[in-house]
């Protein structure tokens, strides 16, 4: 089963998209705005009202014919993911088409095809930031199902319409849609869904559990001015508020400082800090980012005597060793400005270790394939590896510069899968270097052990691959795609076509490189004269440029030539005879072959 995935982020996660699985809300650090409210203004549109079982509608087109297109749909997503979709134009124009088949799917009820696009569709919708038609296409799948009793459509609808309401901030609404989705999960035993849905939903509820204490007005209000006059360099100033109650009684309030120090300096870094106080001492927030030119203050209020706070680390940067002891058992009395620092120090090793351990629940003794990609440069020793429960995934981490993050992901999919599957889907795409997206090429492609394409050529361009089905292939079958010779001026590069596994690789790239070469054109006068000469280049296929150059004293004129094709041929002529009356001879720059680089026209001197 091919599987693709892709990211965006909204708010504070970035919501990962595939073709197999349900979507998944990773937790950022830094907030979005604009795909955050887009979403949010998108949810909030009033449901279209419907009756309780809609018409069902004649669809003519046959199970084969959808399941192409929907296969399609596929490879559209897979391209996507990997970054080969590079015409907006032509990716809009293709999910126009896709919306119009699922909404005939719906009308016609076939509620299994409906479900198995709309997983593609929901991942292009997202990436291509068209929020209201992908709200409108979950409800309307979620209103069907529903009415049809299609319990698998009805939790795939709760899951991504939930994980959408948590992208954009609704995170009861997020909670509704969750619960629901994971009780229907239960019921259908699917293991996958329940684990990104579970995910999805413990953020929900934290994001409620977040919300539900919060410090009275006036004591914000008073942490934050107490926060505001150690940022003004107040730190030396003790600062201690008295906050009354409706008993009269009074609570103080310091301003508690974290400071972060960097070794060495990285002012662009920073960490999550939290903090814990004794004695019924409360922070006003948290966690807070605390960096060398920021540090986190805090707003300790109802602490009594002998209290301490202790701050810690929940972020620590990756490829730094973290020390907290200054920051452990902090005093904190009621006219004092305490502070403490936590110091990251950078690890001297050229690697580090990420471990991934696998949980299930409830457990299980399967192994899922965990898959590692991080930032800034790291890398990790291989990419994907085995996990189980008590036997994790561990991977090395490799050339990672300060800031640098990996993500680890997996399939929860217990699979029984053919040893070869009946036919697959082979996608080949086009790279032109420099970039030209208006070449559209025809692809070919054979295969070995019986391999049988569905169509003999298809065109391909940038952005736009061919894809093709496989089928009959027995074990260990290789595909080649070839487009034939390479357009006009170009070299083809098909090396990464040819021979390709199916069963392990689906996809491929055939790269045309435009090509280029120099000339060198020089003078030689027979007298010694070390006079400059202008000359020229033309030649029976390409672009020279320049058209013209000067050819020195051991200095030959220069020119490039793009695009031409094999066999090419140039001419080089004197454009300014020089003064003197000196005979030419360019007989040895007539018809020259380009592969040559280079001639020499002689000046003699006159009789």
């Amino acid at each position: 089963m091919s599987f693709a995935a892709a990211s965006i982020q909204i708010g504070g996660y970035s919501l990962e998209v595939g073709t197999q699985a349900n979507s998944f809300a990773r937790f950022e650090p830094e907030q979005e705005s604009e795909n955050a409210q887009e979403l949010a203004a998108a949810l909030e549109e009033e449901p279209e009202e419907h009756s309780a079982i809609a018409a069902i509608e004649e669809f003519e087109a046959s199970a084969e014919t959808v399941t192409g297109r929907i296969e399609h749909g596929e490879g559209l997503l897979r391209a996507a993911a990997e970054g080969k979709l590079l015409d907006p134009a032509k990716l809009s124009g293709e999910v126009d088409s896709l919306l119009e088949l699922l909404g005939r799917l719906d009308k016609a009820g076939r509620f299994d095809e409906e479900l198995k696009l709309m997983r593609s569709l929901n991942g292009l919708l997202a990436l291509s930031l068209r929020w209201l038609e992908l709200v409108r296409s979950l409800r309307s799948l979620l209103r069907s199902a529903d009415a049809g009793g299609h319990t698998a459509g009805k939790a795939f609808a709760h899951h991504e319409l939930g994980s959408l309401h948590l992208c954009a901030g609704h995170a009861r609404k997020a909670r509704e849609h969750l619960e629901e989705a994971l009780r229907i999960e239960e019921q259908l035993r699917d293991v996958a869904g329940r684990c990104a849905t579970r995910h999805n939903l413990d953020a929900a509820r934290r994001e409620l559990a977040g919300r539900g204490i919060r410090p009275p007005h006036r004591l914000l209000r008073l942490a934050l001015l107490a926060a505001l006059f150690v940022g003004l360099g107040a730190g030396g100033t003790s600062i201690a508020f008295g906050i009354g109650g409706g008993g009269g009684s009074t609570t103080a309030s310091v301003a508690f400082s974290v400071e972060q120090d960097f070794e060495p300096d990285n002012p662009r870094a920073s960490t999550s800090v939290s903090v814990s106080c004794t004695e019924g001492g409360t922070p006003d927030a948290g966690p807070k980012p605390a960096s060398e030119a920021a540090p986190a203050v805090f707003a300790i209020s109802g602490f009594g005597a002998g209290a301490t706070c202790t701050a810690t680390v929940r972020r620590a940067p990756t490829g730094y060793a973290t020390d907290v002891s200054d920051c452990r058992n902090v005093p904190i009395t009621a006219n004092d400005s305490p502070s403490c620092t936590i110091t990251s120090t950078r690890r001297k090793a050229g690697s580090a270790t990420l471990t991934v351990t696998k949980d299930f629940q409830p457990g299980n003794e399967a192994a899922v394939r965990v898959s590692v990609s991080c930032t800034k440069g790291s890398r990790p020793d291989a990419s994907p590896k085995s996990a189980r429960e008590g036997a994790p995934a561990v991977f090395t981490i490799k050339g990672f510069r300060p800031g640098a993050t990996c993500t680890a992901t997996a399939a929860c999919t217990i699979i029984n899968t053919r040893e070869t599957p009946s036919s697959v889907t082979f996608t080949v795409a086009k790279d032109f270097d420099p970039d030209a997206p208006e070449i559209s090429v025809s692809i070919s492609v054979t295969c070995t052990e019986g391999g049988t394409p569905d169509a003999s050529t298809k065109p391909a361009s940038e952005g736009t691959p061919a894809v093709f089905r496989i089928s009959s292939f027995g074990p260990g079958a290789t595909c080649t795609a070839t487009e034939g010779p390479a357009p006009g001026g170009y070299t083809s590069d098909e090396s990464d076509c040819t021979s390709v596994a199916i069963a392990k690789k689906r996809s491929c790239t055939i790269t045309n490189r435009l090509n280029s070469t120099t000339f060198s054109v020089g003078r030689e006068f027979t007298d010694g004269n070390t006079i400059s000469v202008a000359v020229s280049l033309t030649c029976d296929s390409g672009t020279v440029e320049p058209p013209r150059g000067t050819a020195r004293e051991g200095s030959p004129a220069a020119f490039t030539v793009t695009g031409f094709t094999a066999g090419a041929t140039c001419t080089a002529t004197t454009v300014e005879p020089p003064s003197g009356g000196y005979h030419r001879n360019e007989t040895a720059c007539q018809g020259v072959p380009l592969d040559a680089g280079e001639c020499t026209i002689f000046y003699t001197v006159p009789d």
